[in-house]
């Protein structure tokens, strides 16, 4: 195996550093399937009630471990981007018996609502830092300065001094962070008497959360800007191959389709180099494995076009992948990285050869911004950057005027 790029695999992992800290949690009971104002009037047991709450609590623990295991301070969008329904799909990937439960009791609602209660509180914090710029070097150089056990003092101080968080103990602003009332439907979430809801002291709790986690940001942006970092990731370049990949090369179906693969069905000496379940690969030309093309594999652009064929056929729109290697149906590739959550892997496969690249990947906030692209090139097609069908094996498909790899399928092979 070749290591194209001369740069240390673990190298950048050292931003998730941070993450070491305590998972997240909410001070506020878990509230009662029965309190949820679509359920008023339905009986359910006192065994029953209880057994939904314990269900509950382990899904909503399980949700906030994964949110910290995947927590970046690079986008400064990461709670801004949260979507409830990634965090069930991982749930359902990594404890498929209590998500079927949290499913069969009709909890899955209640669970998304549950984990926006933390998620409303982050993105204020959040977004203080983003619109608070100016003012957080200096603000930097002064808590810095100090140890760190007064360092939370002096956050705490900084933001009751810019009035950006005004908690009391008011059930007010735990209604507010916690969503008691739906501002689209125009109707309360619960049905019950908000004594029922009301937790003691939550203000206080709230501040001193998002003073650390404003913190946690600063520190951690701090220590991206202290790490030399590019965004040139490695290219693992290998002859080896595995069964599944043979079958690759071997099967019709791999010219229009890229493929998703378990890690152990990498080839040998590959698996190693990324930490996601599943890998996505596609075959491409072999012109891109010899030097210096090779190079523009590991590039980590992800560029939306719309691509135009016949007269009488929509634009689609398509994603560029590896500086035009490889272009994937701009759905289908959204659909697969649902399911990736710190990087993206990529095994591009030639005749002879495999290069495995593998990307820090920022997944609510990248994802979002994927989204966004696919959909604006849908709405606003007139001002999208498009590329023909026919000429996608041409000079225009890269920018190293190689041909290039298209395809409409993603096919799961796992």
């Amino acid at each position: 195996m070749e290591l194209i790029h001369g740069i240390a695999a673990d190298g950048p992992m050292e931003m998730n550093e941070i993450k070491s800290n305590p998972e997240y949690s909410l001070i506020s009971a878990t509230p009662r399937l029965e309190w949820l104002a679509e359920n008023e009037g339905v009986v359910i047991s006192q065994a029953e009630s209880d057994r939904y709450v314990e269900l509950m609590r382990r899904a909503e623990a399980y949700c906030f471990a994964a949110l910290a295991r995947v927590w970046e301070c690079e986008t400064l969008l990461f709670w801004h981007a949260i979507d409830t329904d990634d965090l069930f799909l991982w749930l359902q990937e990594d404890d498929a018996q209590l998500a079927a439960a949290i499913d069969d009791a009709n909890l899955k609602e209640l669970l998304g609502i549950r984990v926006m209660c933390l998620v409303r509180l982050m993105d204020s914090v959040e977004a203080c830092v983003r619109n608070a710029e100016e003012n957080i070097p200096a603000f930097e150089a002064e808590i810095f300065a100090r140890d760190e056990a007064s360092q939370l003092q002096a956050t705490l101080a900084f933001l009751e001094a810019k009035n950006v968080f005004i908690f009391s103990d008011d059930e007010n602003v735990q209604s507010d962070h916690e969503g008691w009332y739906d501002m689209e439907k125009d109707e309360n979430i619960y049905h019950v008497d908000e004594s029922e809801l009301v937790t003691p002291g939550y203000g206080t709790w709230a501040f001193q959360v998002a003073a650390r986690e404003m913190l946690k940001i600063l520190r951690g942006r701090a220590n991206l800007r202290s790490k030399a970092y590019s965004e040139t990731r490695p290219a693992y370049v290998t002859e080896e191959s595995s069964e599944l990949v043979d079958e690759i090369r071997r099967m019709k179906l791999g010219a229009n389709s890229a493929f998703l693969l378990d890690r152990p069905a990498l080839p040998a000496g590959l698996s190693e180099h990324t930490t996601e379940r599943m890998c996505l690969a596609a075959t491409i030309d072999d012109a891109w494995f010899e030097r210096p093309h090779v190079t523009g594999l590991s590039d980590s652009d992800i560029k939306c076009f719309l691509a135009t064929g016949t007269s009488n056929s929509a634009p689609t729109a398509l994603f560029r992948l590896g500086s035009g290697a490889l272009w994937l149906d701009a759905q289908k590739t959204l659909d697969y990285l649902v399911t990736a959550r710190t990087e993206r892997a990529i095994l591009y496969v030639g005749t002879k050869q495999c290069c495995l690249v593998v990307h820090r990947f920022n997944h609510f906030a990248e994802l979002l911004q994927l989204f966004r692209q696919n959909a604006s090139a849908k709405e606003y097609p007139d001002v999208q950057d498009r590329v023909s069908l026919d000429t996608l094996s041409g000079d225009e498909a890269s920018c190293n005027s190689l041909p290039a790899s298209l395809k409409r399928k993603i096919t799961d092979l796992r």
